[in-house]
Parts: structure tokens; C-alpha cells; sequence
């Protein structure tokens, strides 16, 4: 999912469809659970993330001291928007982070999908090889 190979292209066909806008409430419509837009960052890209960064990599430091430096220094490498993370239940993979470019919680946030840009901005710096997907949060 995540290595040192060149980043394929994100284009708009490769952007699966958006949900409706989130609704809780029967009375208001169809109920929409909340989603997020995102790419999964589990820890092993993260560890890597600091590698290919050189953070972490004194001789006494460990891996889970460069998934916890990741969380340090990450968050100003990424566009304003996109510093937001969950938590997503990957099958076959269990428990991941997600770099959260977008929801369907509220129109304007749900916009976001639509700036490739950005989306390929926050896939080149965390390395990400595989298009961002909608995905239920565990938790955000």
C-alpha cells in the first residue's frame, strides 16, 4: 500500500461516488451514517513515513516511538483541511488510521471530494498507492 515506487494518478473517474450528507434524524429523511473520505495510514506507513522523513531514527528509538513521532509531525506537512484522522476497520486488515480529506457531514465538507488537487497533495505526502475511499469511522 505505501512504499518508495512512484504514486499512480488520482483522477475524478477514480473517485468512487459520495454519499448523501449525514442525517441522524428519521424526521428530517433517510437516515445517512457519517462517513469519511480518506486514506487508510496504518502503522506500519506510518514507521515509514518517518524513515523516509529521517524522524525517529537515533539508534535508541523504536518503532512505535516513529509511529508516535509521525503523529508530531505529520499534521503540519498536510494541506489545513486534511489534518483530520479516524479510525476505519479494514477488512482482512483490522484497525487503520485514515487521513481524512472529506465527509458527508455537511456540504461544504463534502465538497472537498471534488479538489483533486488537494486529494493528490495529502496522497504524495504520505506515500499513499491506492486511491482515497468513503469508509465508516470507528471513531474521529
Amino acid at each position: 500500500m505505501y512504499c518508495g515506487r512512484e504514486l499512480p494518478l488520482i483522477t475524478r473517474d477514480g473517485i468512487p461516488p459520495s454519499p448523501r450528507i449525514a442525517n441522524t434524524r428519521r424526521s428530517v429523511g433517510p437516515l445517512v451514517n457519517l462517513r469519511v473520505f480518506g486514506f487508510p495510514f496504518p502503522m506500519d506507513a506510518q514507521e515509514q513515513w518517518c524513515v523516509d522523513h529521517n524522524i525517529g531514527l537515533e539508534e535508541d528509538d523504536t518503532y512505535l516511538d516513529r509511529v508516535r513521532m509521525c503523529w508530531k509531525h505529520l499534521p503540519r506537512a498536510l494541506p489545513p483541511d486534511c489534518r483530520r484522522t479516524a479510525t476505519i476497520d479494514l477488512p482482512h486488515r483490522g484497525y487503520s488510521a485514515c487521513i481524512v480529506v472529506a465527509t458527508n457531514k455537511t456540504p461544504e465538507d463534502l465538497k472537498r471530494v471534488e479538489d483533486i488537487e488537494m486529494i493528490r497533495k495529502v496522497q504524495a505526502i504520505i506515500g499513499a498507492t491506492e486511491p482515497p475511499a468513503w469508509y465508516y469511522p470507528e471513531r474521529i
